[in-house]
């Protein structure tokens, strides 16, 4: 059986590691499990998985491994899609919500004003902002992102 799979070909796996960008480091002869794959963590750790010619995961019954240009391809999203967060991008939207909240609070403490007003206001806006920051770096560690159909318009 041959196989699509190069080494050097980044990859990804979002069953078994969501959110991480994996790279093929061997592929053995004559193995149940020839494809060998590291994958890094933001941390820096490495953790290797292998896998069988057609991409599967150990006894998978469907492919899972999926070299990153398949995925943009298959997947391309715009700029205006919403999409689902991954792991690491969740706890990340987590963190600045947070911040946000406390910030939020601190200023709604004051009288009133149009000038507290703004400050809310372009609070609110820097939180946009940050997600479409989460969101463009979850594209660009995963090469793509799963669409929330359900947010489609028209």
């Amino acid at each position: 059986m041959e196989t699509d799979f190069k080494i050097n070909d980044k990859v990804v796996d979002e069953i078994n590691f969501p959110g991480h960008v994996g790279v093929v480091t061997n592929i053995y002869d004559n193995m149940k499990y020839p494809i060998e794959v590291k994958f890094t963590s933001r941390k820096g750790k490495k953790e290797a998985a292998i896998y069988m010619l057609d991409g599967r995961f150990l006894e998978a019954k469907r492919q899972v491994l999926r070299k990153i240009e398949e995925v943009k391809e298959e997947e391309e999203v715009s700029s205006f899609d919403y999409v689902k967060y991954d792991e690491h991008s969740l706890a990340l939207q987590i963190q600045f919500k947070d911040l946000f909240c406390q910030i939020e609070k601190e200023l709604k403490a004051f009288d009133p004003t149009r000038e507290s007003s703004l400050a809310v206001t372009k609070l609110e806006e820097s939180y946009m902002w940050i997600g479409k920051v989460i969101k463009n770096d979850q594209i660009k560690r995963n090469g793509s992102a799963e669409l929330q159909e359900e947010r489609r318009d028209g």
